[in-house]
């Protein structure tokens, strides 16, 4: 599972693998330039979602906990 999960990122450039100088049997999995900005601009949405949820009302909260589990089912 978590193989899968690296090597789709790897597909995606979000991360770069290079074999381990001092163990050639380990991988070295870095995160890619593409990945640093993909975090970045997650950190900004985050941040914007957040600034956007502190203006709702308790009552307000509560209505969108109920709708979001609603959709998730």
């Amino acid at each position: 599972m978590l193989r899968g999960w690296w090597t789709d990122l790897n597909k995606r450039a979000f991360v770069n693998r290079c074999v381990n100088e001092s163990d050639k049997r380990a991988v070295n999995v870095r995160i890619s330039e593409k990945g640093l900005l993909t975090l970045k601009e997650i950190d900004e949405q985050q941040n914007s979602l957040d600034a956007n949820l502190k203006n709702l009302s308790k009552e307000e909260s509560k209505q969108l906990n109920h709708l979001l589990d609603k959709l998730r089912g």
